[in-house]
């Protein structure tokens, strides 16, 4: 993996992380249907190895009743700019075994916006639907599918800010975020039938995904708590390029000791993660509180802010923002929150 001299890796290879790690399965392939790549939630979907899979075409796993409609959404694709278009297809597993996942494909262009490839995004949502965990168990799988997917928008938007919109790879770039914002989409639905709420799945927005700076002068301090490492990057990268002084602690006890050396210093803000191993972040608030009666606090969470409501964590001097958000939204809600009257 190249790294630039500021220790950010190239574009080219923060591409590769964002395909490889994304919750849903992914696969590149050739105009002609050939896999070029897949990443590994594709694979276990359809009961193979990566390997196994790279070589092969669509129509040696899609059912074949189902072959002539995904070549002509393909050949749809590569006739007009609009996509990506959501396809009915089968998948025959390894195993044999039938599943019938959400697909969705888009086409990759060049620079000049001629057709050199397509992506698909593959969700299994029928496997997810059949699942009979107790509501707390689903509770716990969807705050940890939203740090992903925070992770994937978050990176997604630096990605896009590093390459441009000229660059080829922006294209590509734009249609994994898309998946990331359609998985979000299906997590939340998920939690709703499962609580037995009705369903409003929110329309996709799949027009243009133009992603803006985050712009600010922020000269306050920040002391952002999460335990997710490539959250918490995230979200400290973003805050200093807008100028805000930014502290950083994994854990509640870190974050403690990170005041209690400041204690000269004054902390505006504390942006925690609400679940977090031996003290969540409505814990390290209210003693945070108790020695910095003017911090203010930003709760950001996988959970509902209904689920947090119920510890009683909300003041006059706190706000919640929901997992997963993208760069936009952070600095938004950092900047509102810091402007709140007390």
């Amino acid at each position: 993996m190249t790294n630039t001299s500021d220790g950010i890796t190239e574009p080219q290879d923060q591409f590769r992380l964002l395909f490889e790690l994304a919750p849903i399965g992914m696969a590149m392939t050739t105009l002609d249907g050939r896999f070029l790549r897949v990443n590994q939630a594709f694979a276990v979907l359809l009961g193979y190895t990566t390997d196994e899979l790279v070589g092969k075409t669509c129509a040696d796993v899609i059912h074949p009743d189902d072959r002539d409609g995904c070549h002509a959404a393909m050949r749809g694709l590569r006739e007009n700019t609009k996509g990506p278009v959501e396809i009915d297809n089968r998948y025959a597993r390894n195993d044999g075994q039938l599943v019938n996942p959400i697909t969705r494909v888009a086409v990759g262009r060049t620079a000049s916006g001629e057709p050199s490839h397509f992506i698909l995004q593959v969700v299994d949502i029928a496997g997810h639907k059949r699942l009979e965990e107790p509501i707390s168990g689903l509770s716990l799988i969807a705050h940890d599918l939203n740090n992903l997917l925070t992770a994937i928008l978050g990176y997604s938007d630096v990605l896009l800010l590093r390459l441009g919109h000229e660059n080829d790879l922006s294209v590509d770039v734009v249609n994994i975020k898309k998946a990331g914002e359609n998985a979000a989409s299906l997590t939340r639905r998920l939690v709703e039938i499962c609580r037995g709420q009705p369903s409003h799945p929110a329309a996709l927005d799949l027009g243009d995904a133009s992603v803006v700076r985050p712009t600010g002068a922020g000269t306050e301090t920040i002391l952002v708590v999460e335990d997710e490492p490539l959250l918490l990057t995230l979200a400290v990268t973003t805050l200093e390029e807008q100028g805000y002084t930014v502290l950083q602690a994994t854990n509640g006890e870190d974050a403690l000791r990170v005041c209690e050396e400041r204690a000269d210093q004054t902390i505006d803000l504390l942006i925690t993660d609400v679940v977090m191993p031996e003290m969540d972040g409505t814990v390290l608030a209210q003693r945070l509180g108790e020695l910095r009666p003017d911090i203010k606090t930003l709760y950001v969470s996988g959970y509902t802010r209904d689920n947090i409501a119920t510890t009683g964590a909300f003041n006059a001097r706190s706000s919640f923002l929901s997992k997963p958000f993208s760069l936009t939204d952070l600095s938004a809600k950092v900047r509102e929150v810091l402007d709140m009257k007390p």
